[in-house]
């Protein structure tokens, strides 16, 4: 899984999850670095996923109360 691979979702996930090898987050970076527009499209990826993430966890907590 890389950069162009083109599934940022997958990319977005396993970056989340600290799941990347370790040339796979070293590609990760490079792509990051070397197209600004990919790495905005990453950061908004990831703040939608950390997102919907945070949400299912108060959700949860909210129907412990």
């Amino acid at each position: 899984m890389t950069p162009e691979d083109g599934n940022i979702w997958k990319i977005a996930e396993a970056w989340l999850a600290g799941t990347l090898t370790a040339a796979q987050e070293a590609e990760l970076e490079r792509q990051l670095a070397g197209d600004p527009e990919w790495a905005v499209q990453f950061r908004e990826h990831v703040d939608l996923l950390r997102s919907i993430h945070d949400q299912g966890k108060e959700r949860r907590f909210r129907g412990m109360l």
